[in-house]
């Protein structure tokens, strides 16, 4: 039971960093349309990076046009990418988990 109690600590923690690191936000290799906001010319579109949240893996992505632009809510109205967001979760689940059992065996 002690077992299980600790993993299940480590686990919800490795979540809550997961969520955490959404306030982590840069832009991301994709580049969208973003409208008319360059002002070049009226009918020309502009092109720019799209903002990503997440760390090490970017899991939430600004959606132009929807929500507020450069601005990233991955659980509110942006594009939220499931399989990086697990993949945050077992990494800082193994981190934590190494860290702990690092400082265990001193």
């Amino acid at each position: 039971m002690r077992n299980i109690l600790f993993y299940l600590v480590i686990t919800l923690s490795a979540f809550t960093l997961t969520v955490v690191s959404a306030f982590y936000q840069r832009p991301s290799s994709e580049v969208v349309e973003y409208g008319s906001e360059c002002k070049i010319e009226h009918w020309m579109h502009c092109y720019k990076p799209r903002k990503s949240a997440g760390f090490p893996f970017a899991f939430g992505f600004d959606t132009p046009g929807v929500s507020v632009q450069h601005s990233v809510t991955p659980l509110v109205e942006d594009e939220f990418r499931l399989l990086p967001f697990l993949i945050n979760i077992w990494f800082y689940f193994i981190m934590l988990l190494a860290t702990l059992r690092l400082f265990n065996k001193t």
